[in-house]
């Protein structure tokens, strides 16, 4: 009996090192409530995370309380209530985008909170991770909008001399309109280095609002400077640069026609969404209707694939 104390307890002090290390490595861990899923819906949601480096990991409340104090990450304990999983991920973009896509086809799977880092995050800034585009795409507008006025600067270096007279001429008259302070300038900039540093260190809600303060500052328009146009490119026909088409990051699955095996149809769309039999029934009855909506392009690909095996016809958009 006392080796089966001693073997239980060191296989609890294993699990708390081990949620304890997770915690700790993750970039993100969001904390959802798995009520209601069964056994294959778990091992559905575990298949869709998994391309994306993301574990899902069912774990006591009271472990994960134990781990969070030993990793220094106690923002999560208040949340700690209820049947519990936790997401941990090294994307904190496509790990919240793939539970948030998980939501719209299994309406029982709920998010709850979850951890930025060390900081802790409500179930709206999850969801509103999950509408941000990659990291490297919001790093690549917040460059663009610092180096679009330096390159339009360069630009005009290269247009007539009249036309920088003019420039200079207009910019004067607006400091002096502005008043003394805009003319003498401000104090000392941090480096180059120490600015660099700062960027790169910055997780993605907050490049995500750094973007939108710089907009409202200099007037700008982030998808405006996002693909600045080349010293000495010849001007648009229209007279204005266009606009950089962003990719398209939500598709939405539409069901055209349910085919001859209409019982085989509603199967599976109670299967992508959880619907019960009378609304299924209704759904597919009302076609062409969608079945999901802005959901990612493998998830959209993949229930699509699964309705055209059925004998249905589906667009993508």
């Amino acid at each position: 009996m006392a080796k089966s104390r001693v073997k239980a307890r060191a296989e609890k002090d294993s699990a708390i090192d081990d949620l304890a290390t997770r915690l700790g490595r993750a970039e993100i861990a969001v904390l959802t409530e798995y009520r209601g899923l069964s056994v294959s819906e778990l091992q559905d949601l575990r298949g869709r995370l998994r391309p994306l480096g993301v574990d899902y990991v069912v774990a006591k409340n009271t472990l994960t309380r134990f781990a969070a104090e030993r990793s220094g990450r106690t923002g999560i304990v208040d949340d700690l209530v209820g049947p519990t999983a936790i997401a941990f991920g090294a994307d904190p973009v496509a790990t919240a985008k793939a539970l948030q896509d998980y939501t719209r086809v299994n309406r029982v799977f709920v998010l709850k909170a979850g951890l930025l880092g060390d900081r802790r995050i409500d179930r709206k800034e999850v969801e509103q991770l999950a509408s941000l585009p990659p990291a490297e795409q919001l790093r690549g507008r917040v460059f663009g909008m610092i180096v679009g006025p330096l390159q339009r600067t360069v630009s005009v270096l290269s247009a007539p001399l009249a036309g920088m007279a003019r420039l200079i001429d207009a910019r004067r008259q607006q400091l002096e309109e502005t008043g003394g302070e805009a003319a003498a300038g401000g104090g000392d900039m941090a480096s180059v280095d120490e600015l660099v540093e700062n960027l790169s260190d910055l997780k993605v809600l907050d490049l995500a609002n750094l973007v939108k303060r710089l907009e409202e500052a200099w007037g700008v328009s982030a998808a405006a400077v996002a693909a600045p146009v080349a010293v000495g490119a010849g001007p648009a026909t229209d007279g204005a640069a266009a606009a950089p088409v962003e990719a398209q990051t939500e598709f939405d699955v539409v069901l055209k026609d349910f085919g001859a095996k209409k019982i085989e149809v509603i199967k599976v769309v109670r299967e992508l969404t959880n619907l019960g039999l009378k609304e299924a029934k209704d759904l597919v009855e009302a076609a062409p209707k969608p079945v999901l909506e802005s959901v990612a392009k493998d998830a959209a690909d993949a229930a699509a694939g699964k309705l055209r095996d059925a004998g249905a016809t589906v667009d993508v958009t």
